[in-house]
């Protein structure tokens, strides 16, 4: 019984701890509601009349103007037709190359200089034949000696016997026709003889009469196909020479999009990281009608004049063509309105107020003679900043004048 009180009066004492205890806290209130602002706020940058003049501010309507669609596809260098051209020798004989400038596998060459010399080689047979008309010449030139001095000795008594009264006019005139005869032989007859001499010459000390090989045109020596020294046959390929600056550039147009586009105009052409219109032009080519049936699309080539050589055969570019049709009102915008952030966006600065601009987004189409076509942004008639709008945006992200 006692047992039982005990056990009762500790049951009682926890029950009367526990209705002491205070009741848990209530959960904190939600904070009042803050106003938050707003988008367009963000993007809103206000200057000071000094600030405006120092930036340069300028502006200009967005507007509708008509400008053509392009399409811009791969496209690749190659060769041009008879660009590489291949020099012969035009007889046998032996090479000497030529030393100022060394001619070598890379080395540019102008038009009219000269890579080699050709001796010409001739066997006994050829030396025989030359020799023998050598001989026929030089009695030839005898004889025409001996006519000549006998005409004018002619000419001498017939004048004479002019002066002397008993001869004639007419004779004298004969034997100065006769003694003109006499002075063209020998003339013929002298030639013969040191132009067989000078092949005589050629063919005894390997100098004299030597051939000069000269470059047809402005290129750079692609293949070398003879040493110093080498003996050649007629017809031999001595040199490869190419002309850097003819190149054709290659566009494969999707079948599908070729009847849409204007491939017998000159198109633009500039590097695939280009964001802009390309700046370089190529005009079309005749060629014969060429098509892939890999990639399901034709060929159409374009001639581009390398002038600095800045181009290789193989290289990939950009290029832009025009669209069919003639180009309808596109809303657009100066190209130097338009800012781009680090993530590619492209923005402008809209006009509010004299001192007041706001950022707007825009989406460009296309690029093309200086303007930017919008696929959306500010309606046309909206004031957008033209000049100083690089420096709107770094003033507005804190890194501006």
């Amino acid at each position: 019984m006692m047992r039982h009180a005990a056990l009762f009066a500790v049951g009682f004492a926890f029950a009367a701890c526990g209705s002491g205890t205070a009741s848990p806290p209530s959960p904190p209130a939600s904070p009042p509601a803050q106003a938050k602002p707003t988008e367009a706020g963000l993007w809103t940058i206000e200057l000071g009349a000094s600030a405006a003049e120092r930036l340069g501010i300028g502006t200009a309507p967005v507007a509708e103007r008509p400008i053509g669609r392009v399409r811009r596809l791969p496209g690749r260098f190659e060769r041009a037709p008879g660009a590489r051209v291949t020099v012969q020798a035009p007889f046998a004989g032996r090479i000497e190359l030529a030393t100022d400038p060394a001619i070598a596998v890379g080395a540019a060459v102008a038009a009219g200089a000269t890579l080699a010399r050709l001796v010409p080689l001739a066997g006994p047979d050829t030396r025989a034949t030359l020799a023998n008309a050598r001989e026929s010449a030089n009695g030839r030139l005898t004889s025409a000696i001996a006519a000549q001095e006998a005409a004018r000795i002619a000419l001498s008594r017939a004048e004479r016997l002019l002066a002397d009264r008993v001869g004639s006019v007419r004779a004298v005139d004969e034997a100065t026709a006769t003694l003109a005869l006499a002075d063209a032989a020998r003339t013929a007859a002298a030639g013969e003889v040191a132009t067989i001499d000078a092949t005589l010459s050629a063919l005894g000390d390997g100098a004299t009469g030597a051939l000069p090989i000269v470059a047809p045109r402005d290129a750079i020596v692609a293949a070398l196909g003879v040493l110093e020294g080498q003996l050649v046959p007629a017809g031999a390929a001595l040199f490869d020479l190419e002309d850097q600056r003819r190149l054709w550039l290659r566009v494969e147009v999707p079948q599908a999009l070729a009847p849409e586009l204007e491939l017998a105009a000159p198109v633009r052409f500039g590097p695939l990281s280009l964001r802009e219109l390309d700046p370089q032009i190529a005009t079309p080519v005749a060629a014969p009608p060429q098509a892939d049936p890999a990639t399901l699309s034709v060929l159409a080539f374009f001639a581009v004049d390398d002038i600095d050589g800045a181009h290789r055969p193989g290289q990939r570019c950009a290029v832009t063509v025009a669209v069919r049709g003639a180009g309808v009102p596109r809303r657009t915008v100066p190209a130097a309105a338009i800012v781009r952030d680090a993530g590619g966006g492209t923005w402008v600065y809209e006009r509010l107020a004299p001192l007041r601009f706001a950022r707007r987004r825009i989406d460009v189409e296309f690029e093309r003679d200086g303007f930017a076509v919008l696929a959306a942004g500010p309606a046309a008639g909206v004031e957008v900043v033209t000049s100083g709008a690089a420096e709107l945006f770094g003033t507005e992200f804190g890194a501006g004048k």
